[in-house]
C-alpha cells in the first residue's frame, strides 16, 4: 500500500475517533452548568420571572386577558410559547411551584444554548478544545449565569436563536435539510419576539454567501419567508383570541405594546440612560456584572484584537475546515449583532440581559477563527471571569431581602390570614413596591394577598385581582375575625397612607418585622 493511502487511512480513522468523542465532550459544560445552576444558581429573581411564575401556576385564568391588553397573560405577546413550554416542564415535575418549573426550564434552555454554541464553533471549523472553551467562557459570564439559573426568558430566546442559526447555516452548507429552516425560524420568533431580528438577518445574509453556498439561496429564501409567514399567522390567531385584535392597526399595536409612550417607547431619542456609553456598560456588565469592568474590557479587547488579525488570514490554512466560508461567519455575525444592537441601543441598553446575542456571537467568532494561542487565551479569559464573578455569583445565590420578610409572615401568621402589600397599576404604569407583591405571589400559596393601593382605590386592575377592593371590604374582613398583617419593610408606606385622605389604619407591631392591622376606616 502506498504511503499516501496509509496516511489518508490514518487520518480517516483519527477523524472517526474524534467524531465518536467530540459530541459527548460538547455535552460536558452544558451538563455541568445545569447541575450547578439548579442548587447554586441565582435566587435574585427578575420582576418578569416572578410574574410569570404566578401565571404558570394559574394558567387557566390567563389564557385570555382580563382587559384586552397583551400584558400579563399566559400567551404573552412577547413570548407566546415560553410559558406553554414551561407548563410542560412543570407537568413533568409533578406540578408544584411555578418558579421551580421556570428555573428548571431555563436551566435546560441554557444548557441547550451552550451545546449549540459548541456545535456552531465546530461547524465553522473551530478546534474541539476551542469549542469547549467557548462554552466555558459563556457559562461563567455574569449575565448568562444569572439568567440561566434564575428562570429569565431571554435564555430560552438565545437557545432558539442559536438553533435557527445551526439549521440555517447547516442548510446553506448542504449538511442539513432546508425544511428545518422554516419551523426553527417560526419557533424562535414565537419563543421570543426579539428573535424577529432573524428575518432581516436571513434576508441580508443571503446576499453574503460564498460561491459554494449560493445554489441553496433560493430554497433558503423560501424557507425564511415561510417561517416568517407562519410566525405572523400564529401571532395573529393568538392576538385575535386573547386580546380581541381585529384590524392590522390593532395587530401592530399588539406587537408594539412596550414600544409606545405608555410603554418603554423604543422610538424615543437616546438620552442619558441610552447611547454608546449605556451599551458599553450593558455589554461589559453581561460579562462581569459590576465586577472588574476595566480588566474584563482589556481582556476582551485583547481577545477580539487577536481574532481580528486571524480573520485577515482566513484561507491561509489548507487544513482548516471551510477556510473561505469563515470570512462569511464574520460578516453574518456582524450583520446579526448590528441588527440586534439597532434595537437594544434604544431599548434597555444598560441591562445586561439585553446583550445575550452580541456576546454569544463574539465568542462564536473568536473561537472559530484559526489563530495560535486561542485556547490558552480563552482559558485565561475564562479564569479571569470566573474569579472576578465568583463573589457576584455568591451574592446572587443569597436570598432576596424580601425572602426574610416572607419567612416571618409564614412563621407568624395562619394560612387563613390576609397579608397587605403594595403595588398595582396607575395610568398604565406600575406603582412603587409592585416587586414585593410579585415576590409574595410567586412564593405564597395559602394566605390571601392584597394591595394597600387597591384598598385605597388608587389603582387600575392588576393581574392578581382585588381581594380587598375598598376600605369597607377590609373593615368587614376584620369584623369577621380575619387577621390582617403587613411586613415591616412597608411601615413607611402605611404611615403615608394614614396621612392621605383615603384611609385610616390602626396597627400594632408584632416583633420588628411584622405589623397587625387592628382597625380600618376612612378619615
Amino acid at each position: 500500500m502506498k504511503p499516501e493511502a496509509v496516511s489518508r487511512g490514518q487520518a480517516a480513522a483519527t477523524g472517526a475517533k474524534w467524531r465518536s468523542w467530540a459530541r459527548p465532550a460538547l455535552l460536558l459544560i452544558p451538563a455541568l452548568f445545569a447541575l450547578l445552576a439548579l442548587p447554586l444558581g441565582s435566587r435574585h429573581f427578575h420582576w418578569d420571572t416572578l410574574e410569570r411564575a404566578y401565571l404558570l401556576e394559574h394558567s387557566e385564568r390567563y389564557l385570555r386577558t382580563w382587559d384586552g391588553s397583551p400584558r400579563s397573560q399566559f400567551l404573552s405577546f412577547a413570548h407566546v410559547l415560553e410559558l406553554p413550554m414551561a407548563a410542560i416542564v412543570r407537568a413533568v415535575l409533578g406540578g408544584g411551584p411555578g418558579l421551580r418549573a421556570l428555573v428548571f426550564f431555563e436551566a435546560l434552555a441554557a444548557a441547550g444554548a451552550l451545546l449549540l454554541l459548541g456545535r456552531l464553533v465546530r461547524f465553522w471549523g473551530g478546534a474541539k478544545l476551542a469549542a469547549i472553551a467557548a462554552q466555558l467562557l459563556l457559562s461563567v459570564t455574569y449575565g448568562f449565569w444569572k439568567m440561566g439559573s434564575s428562570g429569565e426568558e431571554r435564555v430560552v430566546a438565545l437557545a432558539t436563536l442559536l438553533l435557527f442559526l445551526f439549521c440555517y447555516w447547516g442548510a446553506l452548507a448542504g449538511e442539513r435539510r432546508v425544511a428545518w429552516v422554516a419551523p426553527t425560524l417560526a419557533f424562535a420568533i414565537l419563543t421570543h419576539l426579539s428573535n424577529v431580528v432573524l428575518v432581516p438577518f436571513a434576508l441580508l445574509s443571503l446576499l453574503l454567501l460564498p460561491q459554494a453556498w449560493k445554489p441553496q439561496r433560493r430554497a433558503l429564501l423560501g424557507g425564511v419567508i415561510l417561517g416568517a409567514v407562519v410566525a405572523t399567522g400564529v401571532y395573529g390567531v393568538v392576538a385575535a383570541w386573547t386580546t380581541h385584535v381585529r384590524t392590522p392597526l390593532e395587530f401592530a399595536e399588539y406587537l408594539t405594546f412596550f414600544h409606545r409612550e405608555e410603554g418603554n417607547n423604543f422610538f424615543g431619542v437616546p438620552g442619558s440612560s441610552r447611547g454608546i456609553a449605556a451599551c458599553l456598560f450593558g455589554i461589559l456588565g453581561f460579562f462581569s456584572g459590576s465586577g472588574p469592568l476595566a480588566v474584563v474590557a482589556v481582556a476582551l479587547l485583547a481577545l477580539s484584537t487577536v481574532a481580528a488579525r486571524a480573520s485577515r488570514r482566513l484561507g491561509a490554512s489548507a487544513n482548516a475546515a471551510r477556510p473561505i466560508c469563515r470570512r462569511f461567519l464574520v460578516l453574518h455575525a456582524c450583520v446579526l449583532a448590528g441588527l440586534w444592537t439597532l434595537h437594544f441601543a434604544f431599548y434597555e441598553p444598560f441591562n445586561v440581559e439585553s446583550w445575550t446575542v452580541p456576546a454569544t456571537l463574539f465568542l462564536l467568532v473568536a473561537s472559530a477563527l484559526p489563530w495560535r494561542g486561542l485556547v490558552a487565551t480563552q482559558a485565561a479569559t475564562a479564569l479571569l471571569l470566573l474569579f472576578g464573578n465568583l463573589s457576584l455569583f455568591a451574592k446572587l445565590h443569597e436570598p432576596m431581602p424580601l425572602a426574610r420578610y416572607h419567612d416571618v409572615v409564614r412563621r407568624s401568621t395562619s394560612p387563613d390570614d390576609i397579608v397587605l402589600l403594595v403595588g398595582g397599576i396607575q395610568n398604565g404604569q406600575p406603582l412603587r413596591g409592585s416587586i414585593s407583591m410579585r415576590f409574595f405571589l410567586a412564593h405564597e400559596r395559602q394566605r390571601t394577598l392584597a394591595s394597600l393601593y387597591d384598598v385605597m382605590q388608587v389603582t387600575d386592575k392588576e393581574y392578581w385581582g382585588r381581594p380587598l377592593p375598598s376600605v369597607e371590604t377590609l373593615q368587614r374582613e376584620l369584623a369577621g375575625g380575619r387577621r390582617v398583617w403587613f411586613p415591616g419593610f412597608l411601615r413607611a408606606e402605611f404611615d403615608r397612607a394614614n396621612q392621605s385622605d383615603r384611609i385610616q389604619l390602626e396597627f400594632v407591631a408584632r416583633g420588628d418585622s411584622l405589623f397587625e392591622i387592628t382597625g380600618a376606616g376612612r378619615p
